[in-house]
């Protein structure tokens, strides 16, 4: 725990002819079954939750529905930049887009394959992006590939791209929406270009690669997965500018919007914010349960955790009071 380690002149694999390939006897990593140990301790989890009576709540405002009837696991939302539209993705390979006022479906589409076919394809992560007038939405799937709609009402044109030998855990769009990375379990993370649906880099993580986040200004990506590292890039040349240990395998990593900190949350039940210059550990805090997704809010003065507790979290970043909780229906 702090250990760092600094490489200002480590270079990256840059795919300047594009080329991938794809490998299809190799088996990507499942994540490991949870127990029936694990979800009575989830559920003791859940009801220290509820047991906790001088902490506010957060209030159900609305609940959309998943109009296939049949997906189990919803495993990415976003909401727009423009705080109008939600979009979600399942592990039936569908993709829908809502309008959060209304709740009514914007956008539909169900990638050939599926749960119950051969070849199975599951959605695992998705990000919105502007696109002039128009959205721009991704979605990430098990099965190596990043399929891209851009559009507005009824005019949408799908993009796919094979970017992976392994499952693409996570895909994130830079703020102007022109690049988008992705992060794998081929222990690699990339960067596409989305205009020309080309390698920009091709960054290797040395381990799976389960998340990845831009800075506000797009300057710079963090990546965190297997092997308790999270890497820092430089997206102009791809170059590994800094590395740190976490205590264990990162699914969340995010930045500060003012662009000093660094936060984190790993399957340790740990979330640590760190000093983004020297990357020296400001605040760290134990949590129930493996944190999934970490992010600051509100001008950096909160961030938000989720995880395997069923629990939305809202902690204060000055000295990591939980401010309040939402106890996930089911």
């Amino acid at each position: 725990k702090g250990r760092v380690k600094v490489f200002p002149e480590h270079t990256h694999t840059n795919n300047n002819n594009n080329s991938i390939h794809h490998h299809p006897n190799q088996q990507p990593l499942s994540d490991p079954p949870v127990t029936r140990e694990e979800e009575a301790e989830d559920e003791d989890s859940r009801d220290e939750y509820k047991a906790a009576p001088k902490l506010p709540k957060a209030d159900l405002l609305k609940t959309f529905e998943d109009h296939t009837g049949l997906a189990r696991v919803h495993y990415g939302c976003t909401v727009s930049p423009q705080g109008d539209a939600l979009c979600t993705v399942n592990d039936l390979g569908a993709i829908y887009l809502y309008d959060i006022d209304t709740k009514k479906m914007l956008f539909s589409k169900r990638v050939t394959g599926g749960l119950f076919k051969k070849k199975e394809t599951v959605f695992l992560s998705c990000d919105m992006s502007a696109n002039g007038n128009g959205r721009l939405m991704a979605a990430a799937g098990a099965d190596g590939y990043v399929r891209i709609w851009h559009g507005s009402r009824k005019a949408w044109q799908q993009n796919v791209m094979k970017c992976h030998t392994g499952k693409v855990f996570c895909c994130r769009f830079n703020p102007t929406g022109l690049k988008l990375a992705t992060a794998s379990t081929d222990k690699t993370a990339q960067i596409l270009d989305v205009q020309t649906e080309k390698v920009e880099h091709k960054l290797q993580t040395r381990s799976d690669a389960f998340t990845c986040a831009y800075n506000k200004e797009g300057s710079m990506l963090a990546t965190g997965g297997d092997g308790d590292s999270v890497r820092l890039w430089d997206c102009r040349d791809g170059n590994m500018t800094a590395s740190f240990a976490d205590t264990s395998a990162v699914w969340g990593v995010g930045f500060s919007q003012d662009g000093t900190q660094i936060i984190t949350g790993s399957m340790t039940t740990e979330v640590v914010i760190r000093d983004l210059r020297t990357l020296r550990i400001l605040k760290s805090l134990k949590t129930r349960k493996p944190v999934h997704t970490v992010q600051f809010i509100r001008n950096d003065k909160q961030f938000v955790s989720c995880g395997r507790d069923s629990a939305i979290s809202v902690w204060n970043s000055s000295d990591f009071s939980l401010q309040s909780y939402t106890v996930a229906p089911g």
